[in-house]
């Protein structure tokens, strides 16, 4: 009996027009190809690879619908602008790279084993329109050289899940305009660079949950659009954060604003660390390093600093009043 071929390829259209509400599971070691001149209906069906590659770039006319993408074992996920996946699932165990430089989820990412982006690709999670979503499982981890973009979160959705055990740890994290009650759970945040970005014209709110955060990286919040705000309100949950590297205020243009709850903020990395939070009252702050100083290179009003170890600074010209 002939053994059948390793890739399933879809090179046209009507051999697979519409998914609909099936679930398709292909043979372990299988992989996906779309590359058809025509249109793919994904509708609310389920597709899922074990060990095999998922390719939907060169497919001309893709229809996401409300369908589910899982991969289980290693894989490589290639897709597109305008070819988005909807539903993604990333099984325990599994170990899947990014092919592309644009990788778009629209609905629910769900990463119960690794998903890993190269340099130079972005994965766009959590879509605004859609009520988009990441959930990060015990086992789940998110890393790479590239670049995790969580893409305008509505009300609620953002990062729900961040379960204790669970890596984010991708070079860069975007946050980008986060609607008022947008969610980003309790964890370990341990990208170089975690930013949150306002760049419309529009009110847009970072309110952390109740609970312990660590940024290991720099943490960033940025306004680029003169009729944007980006409203910081830590009194919302009042969460407890440490902060392993600077804190950066970028104010091209409109307005970030900086609400202080009754946690605190501690700065814990074994070298040098510049805080900047653009004149704002913070909270109590905690300095707890074993080398190097703290850095206020930016007037700043915390309810109080305990010292244990470590070194103050203030820039020159700037103003450090405590209570």
């Amino acid at each position: 009996r002939r053994r059948p071929p390793r890739s399933t390829l879809f090179p046209y259209a009507p051999l697979f027009r519409s998914l609909g509400a099936n679930a398709v599971t292909i043979r372990e070691g299988g992989d996906v190809t779309f590359a058809g001149g025509g249109t793919v209906e994904m509708g609310s069906g389920k597709l899922s690879l074990t060990n095999g590659n998922f390719d939907n770039s060169g497919q001309t006319v893709w229809t996401w619908g409300t369908s589910t993408l899982s991969m289980a074992g290693v894989g490589t996920l290639t897709s597109a602008s305008g070819k988005h996946l909807y539903n993604v699932t990333i099984a325990a165990g599994a170990m899947i790279s990014t092919g592309s430089s644009y990788n778009l989820f629209r609905k629910l990412v769900l990463v119960n084993g690794q998903l890993s982006s190269a340099i130079g690709h972005t994965i766009y999670a959590a879509y605004g329109t859609n009520s988009g979503d990441l959930q990060i499982g015990v086992n789940g981890k998110i890393t790479g050289l590239g670049t995790l973009e969580i893409f305008y979160p509505v009300s609620g959705k953002g990062i729900s899940s961040f379960l204790t055990g669970g890596v984010l740890d991708i070079a860069a994290l975007m946050i980008r305009n986060p609607a008022i009650g947008s969610v980003f759970a309790p964890g370990i945040y341990g990208s170089a660079l975690t930013q949150f970005l306002c760049d419309i014209a529009a009110v847009k709110e970072v309110a952390f949950s109740a609970g312990n955060y660590t940024f290991s990286g720099k943490l960033r919040f940025r306004n680029t659009n003169a009729g944007g705000s980006l409203a910081i309100a830590n009194a919302t949950n009042n969460p407890d954060i440490t902060l392993q590297g600077d804190v950066i205020w970028t104010e091209t243009a409109g307005t970030i604003t900086y609400t202080a709850g009754t946690g605190s903020l501690s700065a814990k990395l074994a070298s040098n660390q510049d805080w900047d939070f653009g004149g704002s009252a913070i909270e109590d702050v905690i300095v707890d390093k074993s080398a190097g100083y703290l850095l206020f290179s930016e007037s700043c009003s915390p309810d109080s600093i305990t010292q244990i170890a470590g070194e103050i600074r203030v820039t020159g010209g700037k103003t450090l009043t405590v209570g």
